[in-house]
């Protein structure tokens, strides 16, 4: 879309929307391209920042939806459906064992992006798939029963 085309489509939507985040994008779009303000003097204008603007203005000249928030996840390596698949592999022994070990999923999740992670992202990985159960040893597996019993007498 050329910026003449946009502020057309800018003014009828100014007129006939009653969505406040339409509205604010069009003004963005109106002040920025019809007006020549600079972003900094449109953001003051429609109550948001230099960067907010600039990208209203982006994702109106791409025909983008607006009012749709932008949170989510944007520094992910890979996405939820993703994920939730990768995870699937581990189905198996998880309910099997009761138990999943994190640097075997690790190993498997670097193996697949190609880059090492910190095992919080693991974590972070295994809590957003609802697979998050942390809980400690009963006793380190090379552990000596039989000292452990004369400690405890003593």
């Amino acid at each position: 879309m050329d910026k003449k085309e946009a502020i057309a489509k800018a003014l009828t939507v100014v007129k006939e929307t009653d969505s406040a985040n339409e509205i604010r994008a069009a003004q963005s779009i109106l002040l920025s391209y019809k007006h020549g303000l600079s972003l900094s003097d449109a953001g003051e204008i429609i109550g948001r920042s230099k960067r907010t603007v600039l990208q209203l203005n982006k994702d109106y000249m791409k025909g983008k939806k607006q009012g749709d928030n932008w949170g989510g996840r944007r520094k992910a390596y890979l996405d939820y459906e993703t994920e939730k698949e990768f995870l699937q592999s581990f189905t198996g022994k998880s309910e099997q064992s009761g138990i999943i070990i994190v640097s075997e999923i690790q190993k498997a999740y670097e193996k697949k992006i190609g880059k090492k992670v910190a095992k919080s992202t693991i974590y972070d990985l295994l809590h957003r798939h609802n697979w998050r159960k942390i809980t400690p040893r009963k006793s380190h597996p090379k552990a000596d029963k039989k000292n452990r019993k004369t400690l405890k007498k003593t």
